[in-house]
Formats: C-alpha cells, sequence, structure tokens
C-alpha cells in the first residue's frame, strides 16, 4: 500500500512547477485525505448494515418455544449460590456442598 501511495504521489505531482509545489502538494494531502474519510465511513456504514442483519436473526431465534433458549433460560433461573442449586432441578445429583 505504501509502494503505491509514492507512486501515486510522485506521478501526480511530477508535472507541476516548482512554485506551485507546496500548494500542489497540500491538496493532494487533502484530497488523500479526505478520501480515506469517505472510505472508513463507507466501511462502517457496511459494518453496521451487518451487524444490524445478524443481530436480528439471533433476536429471532430467542422464543420461548425455542428448545435451547428454554433450556438455558431455566438453568439461568436459579443463581447457583442459592441453597436451592444445591440439588440440580431433574438430575437427582447433589454438589459436593450440599451435604455439609
Amino acid at each position: 500500500m505504501d509502494a503505491a501511495m509514492v507512486k501515486l504521489s510522485t506521478v501526480s505531482l511530477s508535472t507541476i512547477a516548482r512554485y506551485a509545489m507546496t500548494a500542489a502538494s497540500s491538496l493532494y494531502t487533502l484530497t488523500r485525505r479526505e478520501a480515506g474519510n469517505v472510505d472508513y465511513a463507507a466501511l462502517a456504514t457496511l459494518v453496521a448494515r451487518r451487524e444490524r442483519f445478524h443481530r436480528s436473526d439471533l433476536v429471532d431465534s430467542i422464543a420461548t418455544t425455542n428448545p435451547t433458549f428454554a433450556g438455558r433460560t431455566r438453568s439461568l433461573a436459579v443463581p447457583c449460590w442459592a441453597p436451592a442449586c444445591a440439588v440440580l432441578p431433574g438430575s437427582g445429583a447433589t454438589l459436593p456442598w450440599s451435604t455439609l
């Protein structure tokens, strides 16, 4: 990328007279920076739109009829530090500290 920029600046400024070089190089720099800002804005817009698309896709899959979501919701309903967590619901298994 850097080599391309050196070639581009050399080609674009090679025909400029010496007395106008300062103004021409500042105009070239301004144009290059503005192009970079436009590219960054376009990329940020693209990323935001894709994020919005994927987020809506994920949110659509969150439903109480989805077995994965329903199971995860049930497992998060009881905090693990509560005494009720000593016996795991439905498994009959106990945690090591339930006998203390």
